[in-house]
C-alpha cells in the first residue's frame, strides 16, 4: 500500500462529501478542526506515520447552523478504512439539538457510500420524522 494509493482514496471520499453536501468544518474524533480535506488529511498523515491500518473514525459536521441560540442539525459519520476500497460510511447519526441539548436523533446504516443521504434528505429526515407525529 503506497502513499499514493491512499492519496486516491482520500480524493475519491472528498469528492463523494462534497457531492452529498457536506462540505462545511468538520471535527475528526473531536479533533482536528477545519475543512474535511484539512481535518482528514492531517488525520490520515498522523496515522500512517505510525503505522499502515487505520482504526474506525468519527467525523462531525453541521448540516444545519444558524446561530447559538437556534436549533441546529448534526451529523456524525463512522468511518472505516479498507485498502483494498478506501474510505466507507458504516453509519450516520443525525442529530437535532438546541443550545439545551440533544432533542432527538436517527441513527442510519449505510451499506453503500452511494446510499448516504445528502446533507438536505439528511435535515429533511430528522425535521420530517417531527412532523409526523400527532398530539392527542
Amino acid at each position: 500500500m503506497t502513499t499514493k494509493h491512499v492519496d486516491s482514496h482520500l480524493e475519491s471520499f472528498l469528492d463523494l462529501m462534497k457531492a452529498k453536501g457536506y462540505d462545511g468544518y468538520f471535527l475528526l474524533n473531536a479533533s482536528y478542526p477545519g475543512k474535511l480535506k484539512d481535518s482528514l488529511g492531517e488525520h490520515v498523515q498522523r496515522v500512517w506515520n505510525r503505522s499502515k491500518d487505520m482504526p474506525p473514525f468519527f467525523l462531525s459536521t453541521y448540516s444545519q447552523w444558524q446561530d447559538e441560540q437556534s436549533p441546529y442539525i448534526k451529523c456524525d459519520f463512522k468511518v472505516r478504512y479498507s485498502h483494498s476500497d478506501g474510505f466507507y460510511i458504516e453509519k450516520m447519526d443525525i442529530i437535532k439539538g438546541n443550545q439545551y441539548g440533544t432533542m432527538k436523533t436517527i441513527t442510519l446504516p449505510v451499506t453503500a457510500n452511494n446510499e448516504l443521504p445528502d446533507r438536505i434528505q439528511a435535515n429533511q429526515r430528522i425535521i420530517g420524522s417531527e412532523r409526523k407525529v400527532k398530539m392527542k
